[in-house]
């Protein structure tokens, strides 16, 4: 989850590549350890996870706010709608699901990891903004 996130230190002329410094947050680590248990435990439900969480890809199609999505070609192009509205089709970027994707898992999986975690989920800014950019995008 943390890969979007980068961690450098200035060593003189060179920068050093890290580990961001929300890898050694207690939240996160609390994820990764209970990551690792439900992997050792419930294979099944870790894999569940890593389809929905992990493994998706996205791609851009053009858009249209009326009626949907179109071949990623059309992108710029004029789209008329009845009675003589012509909308401009725009880029989105949506994320494609494996085909092992299966919502039942994820809710098992998730509902795991709320019963086993401790305390409050404090995660920081950094990791907030960048799954929130991720999840504003649609499931094509």
């Amino acid at each position: 989850m943390c890969e979007g996130i980068a961690g450098t230190e200035p060593r003189g002329d060179d920068v050093l590549a890290l580990m961001c410094e929300e890898w050694n947050h207690a939240s996160y680590q609390q994820l990764e350890r209970l990551l690792t248990l439900m992997h050792q435990r419930w294979p099944w439900m870790r894999q569940a996870v890593r389809a929905r969480f992990e493994r998706y890809s996205e791609h851009r199609i053009a858009w249209c706010a009326k009626c949907g999505a179109h071949p990623s070609a059309k992108e710029g192009s004029i789209h008329l709608h009845p009675p003589g509205r012509s909308v401009t089709l725009t880029a989105k970027v949506v994320r494609v699901l494996p085909q092992d994707d299966d919502p039942a898992r994820i809710g098992d999986a998730l509902d795991w990891l709320e019963r086993h975690w401790k305390g409050e989920v404090d995660l920081p800014e950094a990791i907030m903004a960048y799954t929130a950019a991720v999840a504003l995008r649609e499931v094509a």
